[in-house]
């Protein structure tokens, strides 16, 4: 079977993504003083990967329902319960490090972890949301027979009874089904415009201006958000919609854009290529590394000078990116199908 081809500044703008996910799991709580730089990669980096998921979204001709959820089932669903054990490495750790860890073992840890998990969706929750978001994405596709204005409507209203059940009800709901239809927004958004982001041609001269206005846009959507708020949009938190659709598209296009510029970089090409096992693997490896500086070497970082907090948030980020390497490696060799791969598009 012939396999899809691959486009180059996609899997650079997924590098790109990636490498901002892994810089925002460096968790505020370990580095207080980097919470402006992670609060700004989470107003848009999630929705980034929900609109790239979009620009792919394809539905073939003999694409059958039955046979478009199992193909799911295997990509999204069966990765997500396989790999979201690694959830348990925490609460086991307790019990393996008690001394380390300074904590006794509590069995409500191991059900709290397991009801989240299992349950809620609260492992490796992007997964879920992205399975929901593509299945109903088909429906919509199939029922409205790919009529693209009417697609928006649909998505649009949809993601306004997801806001207003957010910001008035919030009840969480299993699987991660309270964030279907806001993964939706973005997975519809990269669909239905996927022609004008294709084939948007811009001269490099007026590409630069045009980027570095999303970026004044950007930042100044996240600077009113803060003045009114006091805190900055995240996917799924956000105190103000607009401003958070507004926040979420400029600094998409951001990435993208950058994307288009530096395309065929091998190196973010293949973190492109490989984001979902970095998405798997890179909160384990980076408490390694943490665990190591702050608890083993017992290096203070909430009272270390910024330029040297920064310098080993981008050691720790760096070892973590080239720790991964091995683990793709491995999984692609010889665990690929639990990822819903075949052999050779492993490679």
């Amino acid at each position: 079977m012939q396999q899809r081809r691959r486009i180059s500044w996609i899997d650079v703008a997924k590098g790109i993504t990636i490498i901002l996910v892994v810089i925002g799991h460096l968790n505020v709580k370990w580095f207080p003083r980097l919470n402006p730089l992670i609060s700004e990669i989470y107003t848009f980096h999630m929705a980034l990967f929900f609109i790239l998921s979009g620009l792919t979204f394809k539905i073939k001709e003999d694409d059958s329902f039955k046979r478009f959820i199992i193909k799911k089932l295997k990509t999204l669903v069966i990765p997500y319960y396989v790999f979201s054990l690694l959830c348990f490495v925490k609460p086991l750790g307790n019990i393996a490090l008690p001394v380390i860890n300074k904590s006794a073992f509590n069995i409500n840890n191991l059900i709290t972890t397991a009801y989240e998990t299992f349950i809620m969706g609260e492992g490796l929750w992007f997964l879920l949301c992205l399975f929901w978001a593509e299945l109903l994405l088909y429906l919509i596709i199939k029922i409205l027979k790919n009529d693209k204005k009417k697609i928006i409507v649909v998505i649009l209203v949809l993601s306004i009874i997801q806001s207003i059940y957010l910001r008035f009800i919030n009840w969480g709901l299993p699987l991660k089904l309270d964030n279907a239809f806001l993964g939706l927004l973005f997975v519809g958004i990269g669909y239905v415009f996927k022609e004008m982001i294709f084939n948007k041609k811009i001269s490099k001269i007026n590409k630069y201006v045009y980027i570095i206005g999303l970026l004044v846009v950007h930042l100044i959507v996240n600077y009113i958000t803060y003045r009114l708020y006091g805190r900055m949009c995240s996917f799924s938190d956000s105190p103000n919609y607009l401003l958070y659709f507004i926040s979420n598209i400029s600094g998409s296009l951001i990435i993208i854009e950058i994307s288009k510029i530096i395309t065929n970089n091998k190196i973010l090409e293949f973190y492109g290529k490989n984001s979902l096992i970095v998405y798997i693997f890179n909160d384990l490896i980076l408490k390694i590394y943490k665990s190591i500086i702050l608890i083993i070497l017992r290096i203070d970082t909430a009272n270390l000078n910024l330029i040297i907090k920064y310098l080993i948030s981008l050691v720790i980020c760096i070892c973590t990116i080239l720790t991964i390497i091995p683990v793709i490696i491995f999984i692609n060799k010889y665990f690929y199908f639990l990822l819903g791969k075949k052999k050779e598009s492993a490679k």
